[in-house]
């Protein structure tokens, strides 16, 4: 049996509806937000660790499939998004 899902990462373009899907996760799975993805679209280290610290959360709006973005969620043994 695995582990319940407390962390969503909703990786899209800019424009794609994200905020709209991110906000109705918050509304109705009790969510917080927590940012982790910078201005250029790259996962930052210290961000992602507070991401995965909260009991419940959903982010990574904007976070493109680059060799940085991956090796971030590698070490952090995300399996799926």
């Amino acid at each position: 049996m695995s582990e319940p899902i407390s962390h969503i990462i909703i990786p899209g373009l800019r424009k794609s509806a994200n905020v709209f899907i991110r906000r109705a996760i918050e509304q109705t799975l009790g969510c917080s937000f927590v940012p982790f993805v910078d201005a250029w679209d790259d996962a930052q280290s210290e961000r992602l660790d507070m991401f995965f610290a909260s009991e419940r959360a959903v982010g990574g709006e904007h976070l493109s499939a680059s060799a940085h973005n991956l090796a971030m969620l590698a070490a952090h043994r995300v399996t799926r998004i």
